[in-house]
């Protein structure tokens, strides 16, 4: 069945060593009673109670190691920020660096994904092999959103709206 069947195997993403000496917090520059955090680190997706979204930002950007953005103003290379479900403003930490709250538990992981999809650290491993693939072929880095029109080119479904591409793999596809 090997040579019958497609295979695709993949990773969701890479990742990056971090220490507890790479942390920064969150309630440096924030009262945590102010805020609804949805995720902390190394992505922040935070809004403010009392809906000034735009002060929140200014106080985020005061945080080192942390780049902010309001949703729509999230760079469009990382694939967020245009869901509704995706909250007001939006962090990510530098690579290595962690978000906490001081009264949160202590940091006791030695890696984290999430980081800015640029970091060569955030790089996924894809095999594919199969039918529908010519053998012994490789094709550039692509970013994981374009593994979904491949899954769907391969069932013979038509993909949702998304993020994503099938551009990549025509050059391996029969």
């Amino acid at each position: 069945m090997y040579d019958s069947v497609d295979i695709v195997i993949v990773a969701d993403h890479g990742m990056e060593q971090i220490s507890p000496e790479h942390v920064v917090y969150l309630d440096d520059v924030v009262d945590s009673a102010s805020v609804n955090v949805v995720t902390l680190s190394p992505n922040l997706s935070i809004s403010a109670r009392d809906r000034d979204n735009d002060g929140l930002l200014e106080k985020l950007k005061k945080l080192p190691h942390v780049t902010a953005w309001k949703r729509g103003d999230v760079p469009a290379r990382l694939h967020y920020g245009t869901s509704a479900r995706i909250t007001p403003v939006i962090a990510v930490t530098d690579p290595g660096w962690m978000i906490a709250w001081r009264h949160g538990r202590p940091l006791d992981v030695l890696g984290e994904h999430g980081y800015d999809n640029a970091d060569p650290l955030m790089r996924a491993l894809f095999l594919a092999h199969g039918p529908d693939f010519k053998a012994e072929t490789t094709i550039d880095e692509f970013p994981n959103v374009d593994v979904y029109d491949l899954l769907a080119r391969l069932l013979g479904v038509t993909p949702a709206p998304n993020d994503g591409t099938l551009a990549p793999f025509l050059p391996v596809l029969r």
